[in-house]
Parts: structure tokens; C-alpha cells; sequence
């Protein structure tokens, strides 16, 4: 009973952990947005907010409506990619990419899309997921996404090929209102 009771210590800490590190608090913006409840999660077509608004592509599946600025979406073949978004105003795109190079990401080259310079990081773990983040510069904060990689079957040079492209499908179908 004791192992029970400690299970669900830990996952309530685990969750807590999870939703203060997504925190993404935008100041001067304390209305809900309206959601359609209407429509389940995986039928969501458009995944909209303060900061951003993202088409779901196609092969992509909604994971999470926009909480915060944050949302997820999930790619449904191999390498059957994560994607999760996200705006905050206390990391500036500089600290942004310092935290990403402490937690092992490498600098790649810069892309351009619609007037933003994103930065772009990339990191394989031991286990062989590969993670790439692109960042922007949103007022004195940042805006990312991230992607990572699932379970696959696929080489890590095809892996590596195939992340590349869903960033940028993902790119290409987001509009920043910044």
C-alpha cells in the first residue's frame, strides 16, 4: 500500500514539476481564449493563440489545445515526431539558447521563414532520439518549437533527414502575430 501511495506522490510531483516548467506566462494577457470544445483534440485542424496560430499539417495529429501558448502536436509515421510549442517572456532568445547548449544542443545554421530568424539546435541522446529546437526573438522573450523523435526503425542519417523536413513543414505552417 506504501508503494501505491508513494506512486502517486511522485506523479503528483512529476505533474506539478511538468506544469510550472511550462509556465509561460504573457504579460498583459489574463482573457481565456475560447476553445472549441466541440471538436476533439485529434481533429483539431488549427491550434490558435496570443502569440502564434499552426495549421496542423498533413500526417499530423493535434496532441493538446493552446494552454498558456504551449500546445503539442504529433506526427503519425516513422520517426513519429513530437512537436510542442511555446512562448515565454522570461527567457530571452539569448538565454534561450544557452539553456539549449547546457543541455547538450549543438548550433545549426539560422532559416528565415515569414520575416523570422529563427536559431536553430539539434541533439542526439544515448538512447539515439534526436532533438531539434528553432527560436525566435518575441519581445524580450522567446518563442520555440521542438521537435523529437520517436521509436523508428529508420537509420539515424534518415532520422536525421526526416526531422529536418517536419521542422520545416512546421515552420512553414505557423504564423507568428509578433
Amino acid at each position: 500500500m506504501k508503494k501505491v501511495f508513494m506512486s502517486l506522490a511522485m506523479m503528483a510531483l512529476t505533474t506539478t514539476a511538468m506544469a510550472a516548467g511550462f509556465n509561460t506566462c504573457v504579460p498583459c494577457s489574463n482573457a481565456v481564449e475560447a476553445v472549441n470544445d466541440d471538436v476533439p483534440i485529434a481533429e483539431q485542424k488549427e491550434i490558435s493563440g496570443d502569440v502564434y496560430t499552426i495549421k496542423v499539417p498533413e500526417g499530423w495529429t493535434a496532441r493538446s489545445r493552446m494552454v498558456s501558448n504551449t500546445c503539442v502536436m504529433g506526427l503519425n509515421e516513422s520517426p513519429y515526431t513530437t512537436a510542442s510549442f511555446g512562448a515565454v517572456s522570461y527567457q530571452s532568445l539569448a538565454e534561450y539558447k544557452t539553456s539549449r547548449e547546457d543541455d547538450g544542443y549543438t548550433s545549426l545554421e539560422n532559416v528565415e521563414v515569414n520575416d523570422h530568424e529563427f536559431i536553430v539546435m539539434e541533439m542526439e541522446d544515448s538512447d539515439g532520439r534526436l532533438f531539434l529546437t528553432a527560436a525566435t526573438a518575441w519581445g524580450g522573450g522567446s518563442f520555440h518549437v521542438k521537435l523529437q523523435t520517436g521509436s523508428s526503425m529508420m537509420e539515424q542519417d534518415e532520422k536525421k533527414t526526416a526531422i529536418n523536413e517536419n521542422l520545416k513543414t512546421i515552420l512553414e505552417n505557423l504564423t507568428l502575430k509578433f
